[in-house]
This record gives C-alpha cells, structure tokens and sequence, in this order.
C-alpha cells in the first residue's frame, strides 16, 4: 500500500499535479479499486496526458453514490452512521407530513370547508376516504356546484348520484349557492324539479344558476324558486317556460340572467324584472311573443343587456313596446336582431355606456325595413347622452341622408364595428356633425 501511494505521489508530481483544484478543495481521496494500467507519462506530461487521467478519475467517481461514499472514511461504522442519518431523515420528513395532516385534520369544521370550496366536485368527494371525519364533509359545504362537464358521458349516472346524495344530506340546512350544469337532460327533467322545489326556499339559498340545456320538449320551471326572499343571484339558461306566482317574493335579487326562456304572459314579465333591488338584467335569446307588451320597472337598475334575434313566423310589423323605466341605468346593451320598439323613460343622463349591435338592412321587405329603421332612429336618441357608443355599421347606414339624426353632445369615445363602405361613411359623417366633444374613434371588423 505505501508502494502505491508513493507511485501515486511520484505520477502526480511528473504530471504537473493531476487532480483539479476542485477535487483538491472537496477533500477527495484519490483511491483505485482496481489494478488499472496508466498512461506513460515520464515522456509525455503534457496536457494530453493530464486530459486521460481526469476522464478516468470523473469515470470513477460519476455516479452520485460513488460520491457519497468517497466523502466518508471507508469503514463499517461510518457508513452505519450515514445510513442512520438518511433513515432518520425520512423518519423526520414522515413525521413532518403526519403532523401537517394532523393539523390539517384538527382544524374546526367552518375551516375546512371553507378550503373544499375551492375544489371541483370530484376532488371534494375523494376526500371521504381521509377519514372517518371526512367522510360526509364534502356534501356540507355552503357552495354546491354540479357540472357534468366533468363526467364522461358514460359516467353520467355516477354525476347524478352524487347530485342525489349531495342534496339528500344537505336538506334543510344553510346552502349559500347552487350551481346545475347539465345538457342531454330530458331523462332528468322531473328529478331535478323536483330536486329544486324542495330545497330551494328552505335553506336560505342566495345565488342559484341552472343551465339546462338540450333538455327536450319545453318544461315549466318551478314556481318555488320565485318565492325564495333571500335569493340575490339567479341565473337561467334552459328552454323553459316561466309562469311567476302571486304574490312574488324575490325582494332581495340583485342580478338576473335568463336565457332561451319563454314567457307566457305580461304580467309575468313584469313581476319578474321590477324586483325593487335588481341591478343587472341579463335576456338573451328569450321568447316574449305572446305578451303585448314589456314593461322593465327597476329603480335601481344599472347594467341592461338584451340578446335577440328574429325566428321564421315572427311578425316584426306588431306594435309591442318594451318600455324601460329605470332612473339609474348607466350602462345599455342591445345585440341581434331588434323586433320590437324600445323606450326608456325619465331622466338618462346617468347613462354613460350603450353598445347596439344589430344589423337592420338584413330584413330585405321595404315597409318592414321602413319600420325597424324608424325603431333604430328612436332608439338612438334614447342613448344620445352616453359618453361611450358602439354601433353596428349597418345601423349607421340608416343615419345616411336623413334630418332627424341625434345630437351625441357628451359623446367621447365612438366604436364602429363591421365593414366599412361609402354608405355608412354618409352615416358616420352625420354622426361626427352632432359630435362636439369626441375625442376618439375605433374601426373594428
């Protein structure tokens, strides 16, 4: 052994110092297990000779446990020792996991379900088999929101069992809201009335959004769901029929959204958009024809959006109005196909914001086009106070070569969408007249 190492002391010094001044500093001993034949060196001890040394050495010490060996003394007890810290190491990493799942599990019940309501419905339910404890904690948080999206389509009856057990075990208790996503759902349609009637306005719901779709042939929806005084949201988007009670009893909703709604009579159209505290209304795409007219009641109205198009068989020449009396709307919001004669009523300087996208010259008989344009016309000088303006190229086409076109005093930012032509450039320059303060003006396709 004392013959290797002066062989090895005597190689290092005709080689100019082999080992790397990284090896030197990391204190690792230069040791060979096996007997290997080194290059001559005594003739050549450049730096060719000094490269093959240093790929044996890195050849032999590549391997990261190679390195954890050569760092300790080569005995028994050392590597008893090291095999000790590392087994202790995961002794203290197990009981750090195992005291951060105790606190997690001690923590209140409020706690934790407040936490599962950040998880989507299949990763709350997978908690059941923590423990005995979380076995039931799933179905009891406040916010309970069910979409099928989730679910192959195979796994659907799975989803619906779930809906089941969630609402079984949560009836007659405090739900703060209830979302429903469901599509092919004629199969279902009675369960989940029957689901919603009774539990909708015992348990103190606040926010309730259904979306129903492809659900069939029209079905009513329930009358339970208007009777419900602490509902602050609701949103439906079903092909359903709505018939409200009397007396209706939603004081404190907020926001509502309907879509592909039919509405069978006036005075249920009315009872449902003047709720004393509504703020946003939302229709799109909704089926009014059977009522003559529309009457939007809401003092504390603020954001009004309408969605609407023009079925085959729906007679545009009718007369119905859809009269809004809302004092503090600031914002209003038209798309589609505009079939009927808006009026907003009182005062409409709060309005800052209107957005008319529709496109009237797509309706090609003359009277009926002489009718929707005298309908835009009107509608025009009701938003002739707002600070923001966006409109459909084609509804400034009817601007074009006319003499009762609105002032936009107050005007200051202008959004034309759609395609340009000499047409709507009449109509644009009648607008940009009555103009005084614009200061900026958008093209978008």
């Amino acid at each position: 052994m004392k013959s290797a190492e002066a062989s090895n002391m005597q190689l290092g010094s005709e080689s100019n110092g082999m080992r790397s001044q990284e090896e030197a500093e990391a204190g690792c001993p230069l040791k060979v297990h096996e007997k290997r034949s080194l290059p001559d060196c005594t003739n050549n001890a450049g730096s060719g000779c000094e490269d093959q040394l240093r790929d044996r050495v890195e050849q032999q010490f590549e391997s990261p446990a190679s390195k954890k060996l050569l760092v300790q003394p080569k005995s028994d007890k050392s590597q008893i020792e090291v095999g000790g810290r590392l087994a202790g190491e995961n002794m203290d990493q197990s009981k750090d996991a195992a005291d951060c799942a105790s606190q997690l599990c001690n923590l209140p019940d409020d706690l934790l379900l407040r936490i599962l309501c950040f998880l989507p419905l299949k990763d709350a339910v997978k908690t059941s088999v923590l423990c005995k404890r979380w076995g039931h904690l799933w179905a009891l948080v406040p916010d309970l929101r069910f979409s099928c999206y989730f679910f192959p389509m195979h796994q659907r009856p799975l989803f619906m069992e779930l809906v089941r057990r969630a609402c079984a075990l949560r009836r007659g208790s405090f739900i703060r809201s209830f979302s429903l996503s469901y599509y092919e759902m004629s199969d279902v349609v009675s369960e989940i009335k029957e689901m919603i009637t009774s539990f909708v306005t015992t348990c103190g719901m606040q926010d309730l959004r259904l979306d129903l779709l492809n659900c069939g042939n029209a079905y009513t929806l329930p009358s339970s769901i208007f009777s419900c005084g602490t509902l602050e949201m609701l949103r439906v988007r079903s092909r359903c029929i709505i018939k409200i009670p009397y007396p209706i009893s939603l004081s404190n909703l907020k926001v509502l959204i309907l879509q592909d709604v039919i509405f069978e009579d006036d005075d249920s159209v009315e009872k449902l958009f003047s709720s004393p505290l509504l703020e946003t209304l939302e229709i799109s795409y909704c089926n009014w024809m059977k009522c003559k007219s529309i009457n939007i009641f809401a003092p504390k109205l603020q954001h009004l959006t309408i969605y609407s198009d023009i079925e085959p068989g729906d007679d545009i020449s009718n007369e119905r109005q859809v009269q809004i009396d809302a004092a503090g709307l600031k914002s209003f919001h038209c798309e589609g196909m505009i079939n009927d004669e808006y009026c907003i009523l009182g005062d409409t300087t709060r309005l800052v914001e209107a957005k008319l996208l529709y496109a009237p010259s797509d309706i090609r008989e003359e009277v009926i086009a002489d009718i929707v344009v005298a309908r835009n016309v009107k509608l025009l000088w009701f938003v002739s106070n707002v600070k923001e303006l966006t409109l459909h190229i084609e509804l400034i086409k009817v601007l074009a070569n006319r003499d009762d076109v609105p002032l936009f005093g107050s005007l200051i930012k202008l959004r034309m969408v759609g395609e340009i032509d000499s047409v709507a450039v009449e109509g644009l320059f009648a607008v940009l007249r009555g103009s005084p303060r614009l200061r900026s003006l958008y093209f978008t396709r």
